[in-house]
């Protein structure tokens, strides 16, 4: 089967790597704020990791800090998320790790354990003395600060993050990307960044002609992607449990009629046997046998082994196709 490529938002996904490719970062070095909408499965975190395959392959060095999903605070959250295009860089990112582990000991051992809050100015303090202040790794860099669904930390969580994040220097180039389900108020962002102008970039839905390409690519019939492109709503998140969805309905469509061919096959006594036997939790010359004695279910069995049935429904000896006998 042919692999499947990540469908839609190319133009989103240009404009991104064009904005922060190594052309408009030498152009503009210092902080820019781009902000991305999206519903829930619009693809604004594949979107995030295409952007970074794309940057992290170029001759710029870079470091990616994603507020992950998991973690004890927003320190560890950011330390769990952080990526780099640099094998020095990325032995930076394991030494503000250490570095907070180690600072957080100290004062553990002292009696007074650091507070989440405090974790996160370490933590900062530590990206500005080995990243954003150090000569030797700052030259050309570019830092990239992604923090999704902003605006559903705690007030005071978001205020003390946004406020903690390090600050350009010379030479140094500090993106935000604020990927969003709900568009964030001017007022808010004004509020979180006062000195930033935000980029607003929408994730249209996914058109048909899109989902049908994506159905290509997964090597379905292309008749499958209407329904597929309804039930996702054309969004991208949405398209492997959509196709799963339209599968399986069509899968039962074709059992249900299958049954019904079989039961319009065989004679009228053994119809009545096979509706029968069709309560059992499995149709097979076991359970036949125990349900309706030898003859009638050698009987039975045979006539099913007469019957053109879909492939896969025999497996050993066993018909998998009882629950649509009963409801045909």
């Amino acid at each position: 089967m042919e692999q499947v490529q990540h469908i839609g938002h190319e133009r989103q996904l240009q404009h991104l790597a064009e904005v922060l490719g190594p052309t408009a970062a030498s152009a503009s070095p210092g902080l820019r704020l781009i902000v991305i909408n999206g519903p829930p499965g619009a693809g604004k975190r594949t979107l995030i990791e295409r952007l970074w395959h794309l940057l992290g392959n170029s001759e710029v060095p870079r470091v990616l800090f994603m507020l992950a999903p998991e973690g004890e605070d927003s320190a560890q959250r950011m330390m769990n998320g952080a990526r780099s295009n640099r094998a020095y860089l990325s032995a930076v990112l394991a030494q503000v790790a250490a570095g907070v582990a180690a600072h957080a000991q100290r004062l553990a051992e002292a009696g007074r354990p650091l507070p989440p809050e405090s974790r996160l100015t370490v933590w900062c303090d530590l990206v500005e003395q080995h990243l954003v202040e150090d000569v030797r790794n700052a030259r050309g860099l570019q830092v990239l600060y992604v923090l999704p669904e902003p605006m559903a930390l705690p007030q005071a969580e978001r205020e003390a993050l946004v406020r903690q994040l390090p600050q350009p220097s010379s030479g140094v180039d500090v993106r935000f990307i604020l990927p969003t389900s709900q568009a964030i108020p001017v007022a808010s962002l004004r509020a979180l960044f006062p000195e930033l102008t935000p980029e607003i970039i929408d994730l249209p839905a996914l058109t048909l002609d899109e989902v049908e390409l994506w159905v290509r690519q997964k090597g379905l019939p292309l008749e499958l992607a209407p329904a597929i492109y309804q039930r996702c709503g054309g969004l991208p998140g949405r398209l492997e449990a959509a196709t799963l969805e339209v599968r399986t309905q069509l899968e039962e469509q074709l059992m249900l009629r299958s049954a019904e061919d079989l039961l319009d096959e065989v004679e009228p006594e053994l119809r009545r046997v096979l509706s029968q036997g069709a309560l059992l939790p499995e149709v097979s010359a076991e359970s036949l046998r125990l349900f309706m004695g030898e003859d009638e279910a050698s009987r039975a069995i045979l006539a099913l082994r007469n019957v053109t049935l879909p492939d896969g429904q025999w497996q050993g000896r066993t018909l998998h196709i009882g629950v649509h006998l009963r409801t045909a």
